[in-house]
C-alpha cells in the first residue's frame, strides 16, 4: 500500500477534522453542519492552483464544498439524513458544475447496487441522479 507522504496528494476531502483542525502548508475550505457534529472540508496544498466554485443556495439538509484543480471540479459533499428533497437540491447542483467533476463524500443512502441490503425511496433517487448524469454526460 503506498504512503500518502510518498504520494503528495494536491487535495484531500474529510468530513469531521475539528473545529480547530490546522495543518501547515494547507489550504482550508469547509461547510459546517450548524450543529458543529460535521461538515464537508476539503485541504488543498499551498501551491496548488485551485479555484473555489460556487455552489447554488440551497436548504440547509447538507453541507458542500466545491473546487477546481487542475480542470477537475471536486464537490464535497456530507448528508447527514437523505431525502428526495435534497437530492433534488443536490441535483440541482450537478446542472450548474462544469464537467469533468468527481462527487465525493457521505451521502448516507444505501442500495444494493454498493452492496448495502436494502433500498428505499431517496437511495432510488440517487441512483435516478447518478443514471441521468452518466447518459447525459456522454
Amino acid at each position: 500500500m503506498a504512503s500518502l507522504s510518498g504520494n503528495r496528494p494536491k487535495l484531500l476531502g474529510t468530513l469531521k477534522p475539528g473545529s480547530h483542525f490546522r495543518m501547515p502548508g494547507i489550504v482550508r475550505l469547509r461547510d459546517d453542519r450548524s450543529d458543529g457534529y460535521s461538515g464537508a472540508y476539503v485541504f488543498i496544498r499551498n501551491h496548488t492552483p485551485f479555484s473555489p466554485v460556487g455552489i447554488p443556495a440551497h436548504g440547509g439538509g447538507f453541507q458542500a464544498v466545491a473546487v477546481k484543480v487542475e480542470g477537475t471540479t471536486f464537490l464535497f459533499l456530507y448528508i447527514a439524513s437523505p431525502s428526495s428533497l435534497i437530492l433534488n437540491e443536490l441535483e440541482a447542483i450537478l446542472y450548474t458544475l462544469v464537467r469533468p467533476y468527481i462527487v465525493l463524500g457521505d451521502l448516507n443512502c444505501h442500495h444494493i447496487l454498493w452492496s448495502c441490503d436494502g433500498v428505499d425511496s431517496a437511495d432510488r433517487t440517487l441512483v435516478d441522479i447518478i443514471w441521468i448524469n452518466l447518459i447525459f454526460s456522454s
